[in-house]
Parts: structure tokens; sequence; C-alpha cells
């Protein structure tokens, strides 16, 4: 299968630089741009599988940039996941109410961004669940009786 591409539309260099490195090491190929109307174009030119776009990005509005690529034809199915301060709890509801892919709120851990990424390649049929099942081993299950609401 071939590398899944990812654009990030960063403001922050060292937020814009982890991310890429750490989607690197993980082997995506990486756009990443610190200027939102420039990741607008970049989304248009080079079609990425997934965008993470920043929601205070410069030169635009995170979630202005995200209307124009759901607006438009080339872009409006491609998965974008948002990335947010944590206290902007408006922010998050905006992001719900746009249909955002998923919203990660800042400061984040570069492998919880790594996988919700993978757990988005995975509901779109870009990346297979590497996990096996056979690997997990015995699992446990809580049957619930649905009339007492307690465990059977």
């Amino acid at each position: 299968m071939a590398k899944a591409k990812i654009l990030v539309i960063e403001d922050d260099p060292d937020i814009s630089g982890l991310v890429s490195y750490n989607l690197k090491e993980s082997g995506y190929d990486i756009i990443s741009t610190t200027y939102g109307n420039r990741g607008l174009a970049l989304a248009k030119k080079e079609n990425p599988d997934l965008i993470v776009l920043d929601v205070m990005v410069s030169s635009a509005d995170g979630f202005e940039i995200y209307k124009q690529l759901k607006l438009d034809e080339s872009t409006k199915y491609t998965p974008v996941i948002i990335l947010g301060a944590e206290t902007q709890d408006e922010d998050k509801v905006v992001g719900l109410e746009f249909d955002v892919n998923d919203y990660v709120t800042t400061p984040f851990s570069p492998m919880e961004l790594i996988e919700r990424i993978k757990v988005v390649m995975r509901r779109i049929g870009l990346e297979e669940n590497v996990e096996d099942v056979d690997e997990l081993g015995d699992t446990e299950y809580v049957n619930v009786d649905d009339e007492k609401h307690e465990d059977k």
C-alpha cells in the first residue's frame, strides 16, 4: 500500500516541525505550511489523504479554511483533524458542528495524534488495521441485562 499523504497546516513552527517529524517517522508523506491560505492552495494542488489543521493558523481562521475545503469539489471529502486549544470549548463545539473528523486539543502527545490519524485513515479505508485480533489474547466481555442495567 502506498504511503498516505498528510498536509499539516500549523502556524507554530515548533509544533509543525514536531508533528511533521513524527508523522514522517510513522511512514507518512508530509507536506506542511505555517500559512492558512497557502495550506488551502496546497490542499487543492497536492490532493492529500488527510489534513491536520490548526484552528488558529496564520493568515486565516482555521474554521474558515475548513469551510473552504468542504466547499471545493477537489477537497470536500478529504478528512480533517483540527488542532485546538484545550481551553477553547466553543472551538470544540464549532468543530463538532462542522463535522470535522477529529478534534485534538493542545497540548497533545504526538503518539496520540498519530493514533487518531490511523483511526481516521481506517474509517475511510486508507490504512489497514494493523492489530490482528489473534494478537489481542483472551478478552472478557461484559454482558449487561438491559432491563436491570446491571452485569449478567
